[in-house]
């Protein structure tokens, strides 16, 4: 999972929740595309979760992979 090379993240750790730091433009950017709920917001930067299950699929793990490298070169 990319977001820990192109994100700052508020939690490290290896379980199905994911934590990265956006930006204002990389949140109203993923917001239209996936769906995440705010954890918490700080200075210049919004933290969210992203959450995984059993159901989640290879291809929807790929989909939110792209949105996030898309996201991340909106700085």
């Amino acid at each position: 999972f990319p977001y820990t090379t192109l994100f700052r993240s508020l939690v490290k750790g290896y379980t199905n929740q994911v934590f990265p730091a956006l930006t204002l433009k990389q949140y109203d950017f993923l917001k239209e595309y996936v769906s995440f709920e705010i954890w918490d917001k700080r200075d210049d930067y919004i933290i969210v979760r992203f959450v995984t299950s059993f159901s989640t699929t290879q291809e929807e793990v790929n989909e939110l992979s792209e949105y996030l490298k898309q996201a991340a070169k909106l700085g």
